[in-house]
């Protein structure tokens, strides 16, 4: 599945081998230099200095172009995050880390386990529904509404208590605190079409694109 994805936003396979003594898999993938997204939210929210919108836009359009790619191979990521987005030398992202990826056959349209992060969950998957492609897409939108207020649309602070539970409600019953008006009408509208809570309501990903 892997081998199968060759997109500049994706993190490229490179080759396998098996550690004889350690009995392991190991996968050798391209290097990141620049480490992952979340480490760059976290050091704009420490420093307070926001996104440009020029830049969440184009990093917006990066992840969605990946994600476009798997999509088309009948792949889901199923854990996007911002740990999970890298960034190289030069800049650019690269979706990684598919261990929770899952490639659905020509007859297969939803899936059902529920595996991810918590923050970045989509409701249908909290609430055990059947889920598909869209559910990438809400995990998109938490991360670009990250980039834009530099929190979670559903965790407003690092030093906030909140439990699962708590979480889990506020997820599915879409409760967050509207995006900047500073940000255009236009981002604004992408993030809210992510982050609908109907999967029939919510932009496709070839619509983000």
């Amino acid at each position: 599945m892997f081998q199968s994805l060759d997109h500049p936003n994706i993190v490229k396979y490179l080759s396998w081998f098996i550690d004889s003594k350690l009995n392991e898999l190991f996968i050798a993938v391209e290097w990141a230099e620049k480490g992952d997204l979340k480490l760059v939210v976290k050091k704009a929210m420490e420093d307070e200095v926001y996104f440009p919108e020029k830049r969440i836009v184009e990093y917006i359009h990066q992840i969605a172009s990946a994600l476009e790619h798997m999509h088309q191979k009948r792949i889901m990521h199923r854990d996007l995050k911002p740990a999970n987005i890298f960034i190289d030398n030069n800049g650019d992202l690269k979706v990684g880390d598919l261990g929770l990826s899952r490639q659905l056959s020509s007859q297969t349209f939803e899936a059902f386990s529920r595996v991810g992060t918590p923050l970045y969950m989509s409701p249908e998957v909290l609430q055990g529904k059947g889920y598909d492609w869209k559910s990438d897409v809400w995990s998109l939108g938490c991360i670009a509404y990250e980039m834009c207020q530099l929190r979670s649309p559903f965790r407003q602070s690092e030093k906030e208590n909140l439990s699962l539970y708590d979480l889990f409600q506020r997820i599915t019953k879409g409760q967050y605190p509207p995006l900047s008006e500073k940000y255009s009408p236009e981002l604004r509208g992408i993030v809210m079409g992510m982050l609908k809570l109907d999967p029939d309501q919510r932009f496709d990903i070839s619509q983000v694109c």
